[in-house]
């Protein structure tokens, strides 16, 4: 996405938008919502405004009125980050009421997470991941030596061993598999919460998930990071062990880590498995692009509640 992209139409943001906008203006409609990234909040040096200020003032020129606002999926129940741009329009220039009305219903939407993760989990035989082969470890691969480092620093065996967690990651490649071996055993487990889970996305390279000059960063968060078409979504649970028979003490924790198969991303955006006819279920892989392109359910619902309340029900009806 180029600085200025939406401003030159240019590339698939500028033209994507530019069709939405012609669109809009042919049409219409009582009410409609613009979603994209919020990289498009930073000012054109060209033009002294951003993208975001653009696309606002093409809308208001031609008649409608428009809540430019930031929304963060988590805020609205969803367990996966996802902060994207919205526009929210109305027809008319002068609906600065219903605008304020709007914002109101999306702050008053947002809600804390109170939902158990089951529902969005798959059973074992569904999952399938895990029943991807690993591509062959190329021995002089480009990470190797920032691996040796990062395990030597921490005295941690290296190459990792492919059966430190038993089958659960034996699909991924050594790079990745080797980025949770570490993360896991420099960040120990610290949630006393029952049923806590820790995320963290394997497929970016050891020196970004886990700091450098061997001082190691918390790579582990309690969402799902920001979904990606090329991510490896690794989930972390912990059980307790008693230290022995009878001790006063809590024991020690033992962790258990697997990948998040593309169904459970899509599920976590929202898109229940019932949307699919006849179990015809996307690959894991399939699955997981669709994830990472995909927008976020839960945020839609969001958006399009707060566009009800201020739309007039003679606004859907349809002639004929």
């Amino acid at each position: 996405m180029n600085l200025g992209c939406v401003q030159r139409q240019e590339g698939s943001t500028g033209e994507s938008f530019k069709t939405a906008l012609d669109h809009t203006f042919e049409h219409r409609p009582a009410a409609g919502a613009f979603e994209n990234h919020v990289r498009l909040n930073r000012v054109w040096p060209a033009t002294g405004i951003s993208d975001a200020e653009y696309v606002e003032s093409e809308l208001q020129k031609n008649g409608f009125s428009v809540l430019r606002t930031a929304l963060q999926a988590t805020k609205a129940g969803s367990k996966t980050r996802r902060e994207r741009l919205w526009w929210l329009y109305l027809e008319g220039a002068n609906r600065a009421e219903d605008l304020r009305i709007m914002h109101r219903m999306l702050e008053a939407l947002k809600i804390e997470d109170e939902e158990p993760w089951e529902p969005y989990m798959l059973p074992p035989e569904l999952r399938q991941c895990d029943r991807v082969c690993p591509r062959e470890w190329q021995a002089f691969s480009s990470y190797k030596d920032d691996h040796i480092r990062f395990f030597d620093q921490q005295k941690l065996p290296w190459p990792a061993p492919r059966d430190t967690f038993g089958s659960e990651l034996a699909h991924l490649d050594q790079r990745a598999f080797e980025v949770c071996v570490y993360a896991d055993a420099t960040i120990p487990w610290n949630s006393e919460t029952p049923g806590a889970r820790q995320f963290m996305d394997a497929s970016f390279s050891i020196t970004r998930l886990c700091g450098d000059n061997g001082i190691p960063w918390n790579p582990w968060s309690p969402d799902v990071p920001p979904l990606r078409t090329a991510g490896k979504y690794i989930m972390r649970t912990a059980e307790r062990l008693p230290l022995s028979h009878g001790s006063t003490t809590k024991g020690v924790w033992r962790t258990h880590l697997r990948q998040l198969d593309g169904l459970e991303l899509m599920q976590l955006l929202g898109f229940d498995l019932r949307y699919f006819a006849d179990d015809n279920f996307p690959t894991h892989q399939l699955a997981t692009s669709f994830a990472g392109n995909a927008f976020n359910a839960f945020q839609v619902a969001q958006v399009l509640t707060a566009l009800a309340a201020v739309v007039s029900p003679e606004a859907y009806e349809v002639d004929g």
